[in-house]
Order: structure tokens, then sequence, then C-alpha cells
């Protein structure tokens, strides 16, 4: 595929899921490179190309699937949250186990203890 006639977005998110089975939490970041047609004139356009990496895998490896499944189910991963605050981030922010975040890393280390 030709992709000088394509403008490259690159988005980063982190996800955070517990294992409703055993308790495990998991974090993971997921980066996504899409391609989208640059001369199309639509306001939202479809992306054309896409690649994903799970904390650097690329989705179609093997590997990923173990970080996205616990106990033989799907994780339900949601986005982290973060709202920057005053409240200083500590302990309680890293090995926190749902998706907000009200801290001053806004998020950058929430559940960062279940990488």
């Amino acid at each position: 595929m030709d992709l000088s006639k394509h403008e490259l977005r690159k988005t980063r998110t982190n996800k955070i899921a517990t294992c409703k089975s055993c308790g495990t939490t998991r974090r993971i970041e997921v980066l996504s490179r899409r391609w989208f047609n640059a001369s199309s004139k639509s306001l939202t356009p479809t992306p054309s190309f896409e690649r994903i990496k799970i904390n650097g895998i690329p989705s179609q490896d093997s590997r990923t699937r173990e970080l996205l499944t616990c106990c033989g189910s799907a994780l339900p991963f949601k986005a982290i949250k973060g709202k920057v605050t005053d409240h200083k981030c500590g302990a309680k922010c890293r090995s926190a186990k749902g998706g907000d975040c009200e801290c001053s890393c806004g998020g950058k280390h929430h559940g960062e203890n279940h990488c």
C-alpha cells in the first residue's frame, strides 16, 4: 500500500482490568497507529490501515493473548481516565485497580504496579 497519500495518527492509551475470578489486575499500554486517506474530505475519516501494539508487542503476536486474558476469559479492559489535581501521586495511585485517577500524575502512573 502506498502510504505517501495517507496521514498517520498515533494514539497511546493506558488501560486497566481486574479478573472477576481471581482478582488479578493488569495494566496495559495500547499504541495505535492509523493511516487515513489524506485526500478524503470527510470530517470523520475511516482508517484505511491500522497497527496496534500492546505493551510494545504487535497485536498479532501470540504473547498478547496472555496479557489480555486471565482464568480462560477475556479481561474487561477500560481506559484510564486521568484528571490532574494538587493531590500528590503515591502508592495508592500506582496500586489502583479502577480506571479513574485524580492526582498530580493525571493517570500517567495509575495502576503501574500491575504492569
